[in-house]
């Protein structure tokens, strides 16, 4: 395999990172407080549930909030990064419209989203693998492209499958990142006198590491494999 041929498999992903980074520091105060909306109260919920002793029950306590509220911001971000991407002013109340709009379908498609990754956990890490990867763009689908939640499974799928492996890798490597990221900013906090806002403010920070490439490569993918009007958008 050339090293030409490399590049071309992993241009998509090199895309991701730079498109993502490029697009946040055009309006990087409105992609923050875009984030905030769900790291923060995050953060909080889990400096709570840290103190409860179960670990299911840490669990069955941060579900929701990661299920649901998350997903909202995520596509609060993908909705502002194609505004800016196509050089259209946009702000905060902009981007979170079509989320309001279409908040009982996303509400739907994101819980059955994580139903499927907790049972594929219960019967095969492999397959949660799969739903986990494989559903990144459902929120997008349903609130950008208005489908139904099981449509936007299926155009999840779709978009993510030719190029699995790759937002697999894009997926993991934004994840330990955010957590290299947020470690080292919360050791560098800690020797602040902010108290528990250290790891607070240390997750917000990183948090953009994980949203923008993926509001990337939605983007990106969405482009390449526009919308078949045959899908059921009910």
């Amino acid at each position: 395999m050339t090293k030409t041929t490399v590049q071309g498999e992993f241009q998509p992903l090199l895309d991701a990172y730079c498109n993502g980074w490029g697009n946040f520091w055009r309006n990087p105060m409105l992609f923050m407080v875009l984030i905030a909306t769900a790291d923060i109260p995050l953060s909080l919920i889990k400096i709570q549930t840290e103190k409860v002793e179960n670990n299911v029950l840490q669990f069955l306590l941060g579900l929701p909030l990661v299920s649901v509220v998350t997903p909202f911001a995520k596509v609060a971000v993908v909705t502002a990064f194609g505004a800016i991407q196509r050089n259209q002013p946009i702000g905060f109340i902009a981007a979170y419209q079509p989320v309001l709009r279409r908040i009982l379908p996303l509400i739907a498609a994101v819980i059955l989203w994580s139903l499927a990754a907790f049972l594929g956990v219960a019967a095969l890490v492999v397959g949660a693998i799969i739903v986990l990867i494989g559903g990144q763009f459902i929120a997008a689908a349903v609130v950008l492209e208005k489908l139904n939640p099981i449509a936007a499974a299926q155009r999840s799928w779709h978009l993510v499958k030719p190029v699995f492996a790759l937002i697999f890798i894009l997926f993991v490597s934004i994840e330990v990142g955010a957590a290299l990221v947020s470690t080292l900013l919360e050791t560098v906090l800690g020797l602040l006198p902010i108290g528990v806002f250290a790891p607070l403010i240390s997750s917000w920070l990183s948090a953009p590491i994980v949203y923008m490439p993926l509001a990337a490569m939605y983007h990106a993918r969405v482009k390449v494999a526009p919308l078949n009007t045959a899908v059921n958008t009910n």
